[in-house]
């Protein structure tokens, strides 16, 4: 294994981001538990069906599982290329999971309250942080009406991600959570475009080169490099100097001109003459 790179991400949500969590609860084994849940709404249709699809802490704060990320990133990766090939199996194999929540820092819904409910996905009052987005599916046959728990486009996390560095660098890395921010998307709704969002890239470990030197230099020391380089390119053209007053081509050697090289000019050979030959009788 190589050298292992970290990097933070933030991301601002450009979308609605809508929650769709199917865990335990989805589909219980208490036979009382199944009972009470057919008393809700009817067929097709219940209103309480957006409190066992969403993530939330106990204070209210919105988040969703760490393992998303590893998805989303390998989602993005298939858009960036490699000479002839996507980088997708390549941060599948590089890669560290994501194991904690994150957490959506300025979503935040309080328990015991019942959310506004919705028909579209950007509500009419922009104070509306929390919301519940209603719409309708069709399911085979038949249709069906879906509640779910939705962030207002804004939204703001970050999370913290560690991959092998030999496979991938942190400008290939930089690149597949751009695009994976710009064209795909977090939560449920993803063919509505829902969950897609604006990448900060923040690299927290510098990458390290054949050396065994990190290739973090001090912007003085590269301004200072870029200075002497140009002088010593401008001493080997024959530039002159800043302090120094220009010399006129043609001035004699006294005046400090240099002497300007006489190259010899070959003529082309003279033609043959041609042998004298009788006119045909």
């Amino acid at each position: 294994m190589g050298r292992m790179l970290q990097a933070r991400l933030t991301l601002k949500g450009t979308r609605t981001l809508l929650q769709n969590l199917f865990g335990p609860d989805a589909i219980p084994l208490d036979q009382d538990v199944k009972r009470q849940r057919k008393t809700e709404g009817v067929a097709g249709n219940n209103p309480k069906e957006w409190k066992r699809s969403c993530r939330v802490t106990e204070d209210g704060t919105l988040c969703f599982p760490g393992s998303y990320v590893a998805g989303w990133l390998r989602r993005g990766a298939a858009h960036v290329k490699d000479k002839h090939r996507s980088l997708k199996s390549d941060v599948e194999a590089c890669l560290e999971p994501v194991i904690d929540d994150v957490l959506i820092t300025n979503r935040v819904w309080k328990p015991g309250t019942e959310p506004p409910h919705f028909c579209t996905l950007n509500p009419p009052d922009p104070r509306t942080k929390v919301f519940v987005f209603v719409t309708g599916v069709v399911v085979g046959k038949a249709h069906h009406v879906r509640y779910r728990l939705a962030a207002q486009k804004g939204w703001e996390c970050s999370f913290e991600i560690e991959w092998d560095g030999s496979l991938i660098g942190a400008g290939q890395m930089e690149a597949v959570a751009i695009d994976a921010g710009r064209y795909e998307c977090f939560g449920d709704g993803r063919r509505l475009g829902c969950g897609r969002c604006e990448v900060e890239f923040e690299l927290l470990t510098p990458e390290v080169n054949e050396n065994g030197e990190t290739e973090e230099v001090d912007e003085e020391v590269e301004e200072d490099e870029e200075n002497n380089d140009e002088l010593e390119e401008g001493e080997e053209n024959g530039e002159p100097e800043a302090d120094e007053e220009p010399v006129a081509k043609n001035a004699p050697a006294s005046m400090g001109a240099r002497p300007v090289p006489v190259r010899p000019v070959s003529l082309p050979p003279r033609p043959r003459p041609m042998p004298h030959r009788p006119p045909h009788s």
